[in-house]
């Protein structure tokens, strides 16, 4: 997505982004790091303050990216593009072509329906991205990131069930929580599962009574929307069992 505002013919110097999503979190990290000023509209409350804290460089606004007047308040007719990133299909479009109505220079619209693009590609919706492009550039940012990190990050990441899924391989360390605690003790995210572990060159299809120790490279598997950078990410709560002795 930022490739589309790189192939403007003219300097980007702020963006609106309708809707505070995942994508919109690393898209504006990418910006930020390019000296762009980001505008987020998002309608939650909560994932603005949590926008606010990842993001403190961007303006965070809570409120409905549908609203014209709040488009207009929050200046939509002097931003060099609008990028729109909510969930639901029709509301990106109309968006996108207000924003065009009023004098974007460049509007960017995401959409699920490819059918959708080719019905108002002459509408003012200006550059669309699929969530399946979407999607591709988030993992390929992800892997890179995790590669800069250390400890129980990220080794490997593979996609699995065409795209829905993704099995993540991590290496157990000192850092690590729930260490030689039995899975049964164990309560995790929503979505996940522990597929494997493997101790040493030997294989663990995991079971109640088994655990995760230091140096375990553990299998992980959940599905593609959510966000997991460390071993530790898997977990709801800490074990309060004691721990017992180290193995």
């Amino acid at each position: 997505m930022l490739k589309n505002l790189k192939e403007t013919n003219y300097k980007i110097h702020s963006v609106m982004i309708i809707g505070g999503g995942r994508i919109a979190e690393y898209l504006s990290e990418d910006l930020i790091r390019s000296g762009v000023n980001v505008k987020i509209v998002e309608k939650d409350e909560a994932r603005c303050i949590e926008l606010a804290e990842k993001l403190p460089e961007a303006v965070i606004i809570n409120g409905d990216g549908s609203k014209q007047e709040l488009l207009k308040e929050e200046g939509i007719q002097q931003t060099d593009a609008v990028i729109t990133l909510t969930n639901i299909d029709e509301e990106n479009l109309i968006i996108s072509m207000f924003a065009d109505y009023v004098g974007a220079p460049k509007t960017i619209t995401k959409i699920n329906r490819t059918e959708y693009s080719r019905m108002f590609f002459d509408k003012g919706i200006g550059s669309v991205v699929s969530p399946k492009e979407l999607t591709a550039n988030d993992i390929i940012r992800y892997v890179r990131a995790m590669g800069n990190t250390t400890g129980g990050a990220v080794r490997t990441l593979h996609r699995i069930v065409d795209g829905k899924a993704e099995a993540l391989e991590f290496e157990a360390v000192d850092t690590t929580k729930n260490l030689n605690i039995p899975l049964m003790k164990l309560k995790l995210k929503k979505d996940i599962l522990i597929a494997c572990i493997n101790r040493g060159g030997q294989v663990i299809i995991p079971r109640g009574n088994d655990y995760i120790a230091k140096r375990d490279i553990v299998i992980v598997v959940t599905n593609a929307d959510r966000v997991i950078s460390d071993l530790n990410d898997i977990f709801a709560e800490e074990a309060k069992e004691d721990r017992g002795s180290e193995v």
